[in-house]
């Protein structure tokens, strides 16, 4: 009888998983776009061969689970790292807009899955007492928008109001002209006996002096008065 005996030799990988430690966070009240926040972490090497090259996401959630809902707050390099070796995983930045409300925070290690691990499914880390309460804050782009388009419809308007303005000051002071059989209701002047004896030494065709109103017509030839519309 033949005994064979196989020997099952482990595959050499990393592992990365949180170590478990020290992990805490600067603050638990967080104004977005303003406050410097900060998040420390410490990331182990459970495996039995080296990494290279990693990034740690950290994520800003309403719950403990990470989703594709969740908000991304910063990220960190982590350049290799050692079997059995820990390293600090820090992150420092302004925690970016989002709906105020109560937040869990957690990271993701591994984030762009660049190692090859022993265990894929052992690199989220939530905790419950890391929670913030976040202050958003209101998005200005929209109400900016509309403060400009009030000032350009107001400018608008101002200069159709001044160019009407304009228009109207250069229109002459002409009266609706009446037909001779009209004026028959005008009020002939009887204080300026004179004003035809006046009329008699302008040039032809031109009176200086209209004779139903006696108005002064200065250096223009007319059909009618522009004063009381009489026709000459």
């Amino acid at each position: 009888m033949v005994i064979r005996r196989f020997i099952i030799i482990p595959l050499d990988k990393p592992d990365l998983v949180d170590r478990g430690y020290d992990a805490s966070i600067s603050t638990d009240y967080v104004v977005a776009r303003e406050t410097v926040f900060n998040v420390f972490s410490e990331v182990l090497n459970a495996g039995t061969a080296s990494a290279s090259s990693f990034v740690v996401n950290f994520y800003a959630s309403k719950d403990t689970l990470l989703t594709g809902n969740d908000y991304l707050i910063g990220s960190v390099s982590i350049d290799s790292l050692a079997p059995y070796e820990y390293i600090n995983a820090d992150w420092s930045g302004i925690i970016p807009n989002m709906p105020t409300g109560y937040y869990y925070i957690g990271w993701e290690i591994d984030a762009n899955n660049d190692i090859d691990e022993l265990d894929e499914n052992n690199n989220t880390v939530f905790d419950y007492y890391l929670q913030i309460y976040v202050k958003g804050t209101q998005d200005n782009s929209l109400i900016t928008y509309i403060l400009i388009l009030v000032f350009i419809v107001i400018g608008v308007l101002l200069a159709i109001g001044i160019s009407v303005a304009i228009i109207i000051r250069r229109i002459p002071d002409l009266r609706i002209y009446l037909p001779p059989e009209e004026t028959s209701t005008l009020i002939k002047p009887t204080s300026k006996p004179d004003l035809y004896q006046q009329n008699s030494f302008t040039p032809q065709n031109s009176i200086k002096y209209c004779p139903y109103c006696g108005q002064e017509i200065i250096g223009e030839i007319r059909k009618f008065c522009k004063y009381c519309g009489s026709k000459f």
